[in-house]
């Protein structure tokens, strides 16, 4: 950037005092010297308004001879084309309206020293060629003045903007180490800059604002402090860039990079709402502290956007397709960004990158991938059909959640593990752990219809305590599952691993199958009514669903509980292919709905030992719980604990009971269910039912003949008090 501090104090003492209005017309009579009072009309050289009109040919090219200050420049309408020259170690200072043209031809300015317009002046139209470098040359806009419509070459020279003033509508062309630099509140208003090998500069509180900025070869445009490219439309081929420092940003300009062209951003620095087409190789940096903040960012054809250092993707969209990329290193983040990979697009985090609160969508054709020490941290992970996410060396998926959908691939290499992340794999899509080193990894949980492909490995789930479902297929030689965490694994497939699973903590809810064995530790559950290999239970085995239906397994052993739900005549228990080793458990019987019957809690090919404890729910007064043992069943018996008539008084009462007590053994269902309500009674209660039912009609069940049976229980149903009625249950349990 050309611009120094002397130049600016320099051209300062030239501006133009207050107007006077006095125009002094040039005649060129003597020679080109623009000083000399001679060649100007009356003798007396200007040093208000210079004007200007039809003149030979010979006199068309005023030369400074010594500095000048004025006003303005005017050329009127019958003006010829001038061109001027300020030499070097001189300046021109416009500071009233500037160069105004109101001819039909360009007036030109060969600036060889310095040409500064202040206040409001304007450069008008001209055509200004600014051709020495440092401080002795330039051309300078302070105050409010404008570039207006001017066509400024800069050859290895500067022309530079401070306070207000704006570029207006020029052309400005920064041929080699020539510059364009903006200063203070200035402004590059809707000026067509163009950078070849040269550069523009924004600094302080500058704008760009609609300015076509072009840079090529080595052209460059940088932005510092806390300068703006505002809504320019800026274009970078070859070697050009722009750079972003400080706390400049890239406001809500359109920055399209070709080529090998760079844009870098540093410091503090930030994309802001700017939108990006990176095609071609081009690349968009991301540096130290900097930010993509809201952009829109767009990689084609091997262009890409790159984070490195501390730098974050932001809040910013990013689409990459066809060989094009965003990288992230160092410690950098993808922060709250949507990155969306089409076919040959994909994201690669490295080193010690984050993959934040990002939203990563891999399409048909393009992935992510996660390497080397790379965290996924909370990112939402979505695979499609065609799509792919990548962990490998020691990345981690964090706390992030991944969805698969059909066709989507997702795989885990090396010492990769899935940590905490939340794994949903729809139908048809692959999580594939065979490519671990490490002999197995974790995932805070798994759901899902897809497949699961665990070779080898041992896979750790539920760390997350989230209740899932894979209805899926688990599969894998000798891969293993082991359930943590506080929630419930519901597996519904027909899982084919041959490895054992774990059951450490929570729940795993099995109405699929398993092909291998299991093992239930202290504090842990297995419940429902799927089947699989040998169970070693030292937690809680809850079989069935509901209340009902069984657990299959091919031999069981253990130390822990047993629990099985009894309702009315259904219940829940163990079906053992093999050897049911029952030493040392717990049978723990929830029972609702009290019905006399037998009911297999375990049945086994074989019966080793028995329940060391059976805890049951408190039975009504006139029933008992007991447990028996064949030599393939364990048995609970639900029935009266004493006879009828033991608790009859009246004769009536009496003759009731004992024909209730003699039928218990071979009663039919109606009779049984007569027999369970009095027994649900207390003591009292079943006297007083004794009496409703006892009568002419009712003193035996010998005279009312077993078969009207019906008849008795709905009588007695309608002739039991009100007040004590009877909760009758129609069926038996099983084994009666």
């Amino acid at each position: 950037m050309k611009v120094g501090a002397i130049l600016l104090i320099g051209i300062s003492v030239l501006q133009g005092g207050p107007a006077l209005a006095d125009e002094i017309d040039w005649t060129g009579s003597i020679n080109t010297d623009f000083n000399n009072a001679a060649n100007w009309d009356g003798g007396v050289a200007p040093d208000d308004i210079a004007g200007f009109n039809l003149v030979g040919p010979s006199k068309r090219a005023p030369t400074l001879s010594a500095n000048a200050s004025l006003m303005s420049f005017v050329f009127n309408d019958s003006a010829s084309a001038y061109t001027f020259t300020i030499p070097i170690g001189l300046a021109l200072a416009l500071g009233g309206d500037g160069i105004v043209n109101d001819s039909n031809h360009v007036q030109t300015f060969n600036n060889n020293g310095l040409i500064g317009f202040s206040n409001s002046a304007s450069a008008g139209d001209a055509v200004i060629a600014n051709n020495v470098p440092g401080i002795a040359g330039g051309l300078n806009f302070f105050n409010n003045s404008s570039a207006e419509d001017a066509t400024i070459t800069n050859n290895d020279s500067s022309t530079n903007l401070t306070d207000t003033a704006t570029a207006g509508d020029a052309t400005i062309i920064n041929n080699s180490a020539g510059w364009t630099n903006f200063l203070g509140h200035s402004s590059a208003g809707n000026a067509n800059i163009t950078n070849n090998d040269g550069g523009t500069s924004f600094t302080a509180d500058s704008s760009a604002e609609n300015a076509f900025i072009t840079n090529s070869g080595a052209g460059q445009t940088a932005f510092s402090d806390q300068a703006t490219a505002g809504n320019a439309t800026i274009s970078n081929m070859d070697d050009g860039g722009v750079i972003f420092s400080g706390t400049s940003s890239a406001g809500h300009s359109t920055i399209t990079t070709d080529g090998g062209a760079t844009i870098n951003f540093l410091g503090f620095s930030r994309a802001a709402n700017a939108t990006f087409n990176n095609t071609n190789g081009g690349q968009v940096n991301f540096n130290d502290s900097s930010s993509a903040d809201h952009a829109t960012i767009t990689n084609e054809s091997g262009g890409g956007v790159n984070f490195v250092n501390a730098s974050t993707a932001g809040d910013a969209t990013i689409t990459n397709s066809d060989g094009s990329g965003t990288n992230f290193g160092d410690v950098s983040t993808a922060g709250n960004s949507t990155i969306i990979n089409n076919a040959g697009g994909d994201a690669d985090f490295a080193i010690n990158s984050l993959g934040g609160n990002a939203t990563l969508i891999n399409n048909d054709g393009g992935g992510t991938t996660f390497e080397e020490f790379a965290n996924a941290q909370n990112a939402r992970i979505i695979v499609n059909s065609g799509g792919e996410t990548d962990f490998v060396h020691h990345a981690t998926a964090g706390n992030a959640s991944i969805t698969v959908n059909a066709g989507g691939y997702v795989t885990f290499a090396d010492s990769a593990t899935g940590a905490n992340a939340a794994i949903i794999n729809n139908a048809g899509g692959i999580v594939d752990l065979t490519g671990l080193t490490s002999g197995g990894m974790s995932a805070g949980s798994i759901a899902g219809a897809g497949a699961f492909w665990i070779d080898g490995q041992a896979f750790t789930v539920g760390g997350n305590d989230q209740s899932t479902m894979v209805s899926g297929v688990i599969s894998g030689i000798e891969g293993s599952l082991v359930k943590i965490g506080n929630g419930t694994l519901t597996v519904s497939g027909a899982n084919t691993y041959t490895g054992p699973t774990s059951i450490n903590a929570g729940v795993l809810n099995l109405t699929g199958s398993l092909a291998g064995d299991a093992n239930v530790g202290s504090g842990a559950v297995l419940t429902g009514g799927g089947s699989l290999g040998n169970l070693i239970n030292n937690g809680v085995v809850k079989p069935g669903v509901n209340g009902t239906g069984q657990l299959s397994v091919k031999r069981y052993s253990g130390s822990g509980a047993v629990n099985v739900s009894i309702n009315g005549t259904s219940s829940t228990g163990l079906n053992v292919a093999g050897n049911a080793n029952l030493t040392g458990s717990t049978l723990n019987l929830s029972i609702t709905n009290f019905t006399i019957g037998h009911y297999d809690v375990v049945s086994a090919g074989s019966i080793t030992g028995t329940f060391a404890t059976v805890n049951a729910s408190d039975p009504p007064p006139l029933l008992s719980i007991s447990t028996q043992y064949t030599a393939t069943d364990a048995l609970v018996i639900i029935r009266p604990t004493a006879s009828f008539a033991s608790v009859a008084e009246s004769s009536n009462q009496q003759s009731v009971a004992a024909a209730l007590d003699n039928s218990e053994a071979n009663a039919p269902a109606s009779v049984t269910a007569v027999i369970n309500a009095l027994a649900l009674l207390s003591v009292s209660e079943a006297r007083n039912a004794l009496s409703q039912i006892s009568g002419d009609a009712m003193a035996s069940l010998q005279e009312v003949g077993l078969h009207s049976a019906s008849n008795f229980t709905d009588r007695m149903r309608s002739r039991s008090n009100p007040g004590n009625s009877l909760m009758v249950s129609k069926g038996s349990g099983r084994g009666m």
